[in-house]
Formats: C-alpha cells, structure tokens, sequence
C-alpha cells in the first residue's frame, strides 16, 4: 500500500492538515508543537487500526487515502470524533464498499480519577475490545498497511499494551493504595517498528542458510560442469578475433561481479593464446595449410590442435557465465527485502 493523502481538521482543537505524499520519501519538518508526531499518530491510527492513537487525540476528523496500485487511490480510510458524545468512528472505503462503525466510547483517565484500578483497566479493556472486534477495524488488518519506523523518535522495548504481565504487577503494587489517581498514560508506543524489527531478526537468521544453499548449487554446478565426459567432439570453426575479444570481455566482467579480480591476468594469458590462434588461422593461405596434395602442413597442424584442445574450454566458460549470472540473480533476489527496507 501507498500513502496518497492525509486530511485531518480540528487536531488538539487548534490544528489541521493537509498533507500529499510523494511517491518516494516524505519529510514532515516543524518546530516543537506544530504537529509532526500527531499527524504520525493519526496516521498510523488509522492504517493499522490501533484505538489508542485515535483515542489519545482530540480532532474533528482524520481521513487518509492510499493506493493498491499506481496511484489507483482506492482506500479512503476516515475517522470522526463527536465531542458531546465523547465518541470516535471508523470508516473503510474500498472497491466501490463503505464500511462505517457504530460510535464507540472514548476512554479517558482525566474524567475517571478516584475509581478502582481493576474498574478503569475493565473499562479501558472494553473499549479497546470494541474497538478491535468492529468489522471495519478487521478489514483493515486485511489490507498491507505501510510500516513505519522511529514514529516518536524513540525506540521502546515493551508497551503497555503488550506486556500483560508487567501491567498486572503495577496494578497489584497500587492495590492497597487508599486513592488512586488512574493509570499512567500508555506510551506511544510504535507498534509497526516492532514489527519490522521482528521481520528483520527473521530474515537475518533466515539469511545464512539460503546463502549457503545458493553458494553450495554454484559450487556444484561448476564442479559438475568440470566432470562432464564428452562422447563426441564437433569441432567448430576457429572464431574471429573480434568473437573471442567480445567473450574475453563477458568472462572479465564476470570474474569481477564475483569477486575474482585475481584470476583476470590468467583470464588475458587464456585468451591471449586463442587470440593467436584466431590471427594465424586468419592469416593463413590455402597453400599454407598443405605440405603436399594429401598431407596437412605442421604449422596448420599446430594450430588446429592448440584449437582443438582448447576451443571447448570456451563452451564451458559460457557455461560457467551462465552459472554465475543465475548466482548474482539469486544472491540479489534474497537480499532485496533489505535493499527495499
């Protein structure tokens, strides 16, 4: 999915936006206040769908528009809050279908002071409930919503929403609290970055072995390659000086894709040779090639032995290019995700 547009009026009662996303990188710069990290928030509120971005926030409305596919800008993703009623929506359109939920109930500590703990967790659980089993919240988890990383500038190693345990130990440690003055504000915690951490740990272990597997088929192939037993020989024509100069330059340029930058004088020494053999068999006349009516000369001999011993070693060399391009496709291929990231 692809960020168009963001719109949102009436944010902490005095702010609005109107923001249009470049196809590749968007920096949002303001000073201290001006509403960088809240529009994040809403943002990241409405595309995941997560109620506590949406409830920390007072606005009036907030909607985002996206793409599936080249600027196609077919999911318009909205939310409104009704001040009198405390309450927030959320709507979905995509694909020519509008989704709306019913009003569902803001939670806010402020007003709730003084009550129990476990009756302010009970309520705070309730709404977030609602909130997360609303049809339109579940379609939106359908769709490959954008990650984000670093949403306030810092990194979090838990959040309170995540860590039961931990929640229910503070809750404990308040227990024989005569007065209690409410939960501490959950922090904003950026949950899509603990996603993408964790699809990174993944793939990084993931990484080695398929590395391994493509370097073992490439060792094999190479190594299969050098046993293969030739039946029958056809010899070809001696190539032009310009066709071995045009595979002198493949086999460099492969050596140095991989990293053999050590093996190119021996590459020039191999193809140096054939380049002589190229010129002798272009130079040569008719007469040259006998040494009577039914008998070759030694020189033309020569030659076509040189040729005929190391002329197929160039079919193995395409071979072995052939090889090594499937291997630099593959090694590319499973690194993508992290050049992508």
């Amino acid at each position: 999915m692809k960020i168009n547009s963001f719109k949102a009026f009436g944010v902490h009662n005095y702010l609005d936006f109107d923001i249009n996303f470049f196809p590749d990188v968007t920096f949002l710069i303001g000073i201290n206040g001006s509403g960088k990290t809240s529009a994040l928030k809403l943002i990241l509120g409405l595309t995941s769908p997560r109620y506590n971005y949406l409830n920390q926030i007072n606005y009036e409305y907030c909607e985002i528009v996206c793409s599936t596919g080249e600027d196609e800008k077919d999911i318009i993703i909205k939310s409104e809050q009704n001040a009198n009623e405390n309450t927030l929506n959320l709507s979905l359109e995509y694909r020519g279908e509008t989704i709306t939920s019913e009003p569902i109930k803001r939670f806010s500590r402020s007003e709730d002071q003084g009550l129990d703990a476990e009756d302010i967790s009970l309520m705070e659980r309730k709404c977030k409930e609602a909130f997360d089993s609303m049809d339109v919240a579940e379609k939106i988890r359908e769709l490959a919503t954008p990650k984000f990383l670093g949403l306030d500038r810092r990194i979090y190693q838990g959040s309170w929403n995540v860590r039961p345990q931990a929640r229910r130990q503070w809750i404990l440690s308040r227990g024989r609290s005569k007065s209690f003055e409410g939960l501490p504000e959950p922090q904003a915690i950026d949950v899509s970055l603990d996603e993408v951490q964790s699809l990174v740990f993944d793939y990084t272990r993931k990484l080695p072995r398929s590395q391994n597997e493509i370097n073992e088929k490439f060792k094999e192939q190479l190594f299969s390659q050098s046993l293969h037993f030739v039946q029958d020989y056809n010899l070809e024509d001696i190539p032009s000086l310009k066709e071995i100069g045009e595979r002198k330059i493949k086999v460099l340029s492969a050596i140095e894709s991989l990293g053999f930058n050590y093996l190119k004088s021996t590459v020039e020494s191999f193809f140096g040779h054939l380049e002589r053999i190229a010129k002798e068999n272009e130079e040569i006349s008719e007469s040259e090639k006998m040494s009577d009516e039914t008998n070759f000369s030694q020189k033309y001999l020569k030659m076509m032995r040189e040729w005929y011993i190391n002329g197929d070693q160039l079919k193995k060399i395409d071979d072995i290019i052939m090889y090594s391009q499937g291997y630099q496709e593959a090694v590319a291929k499973l690194r993508a995700p992290f050049e992508k990231l």
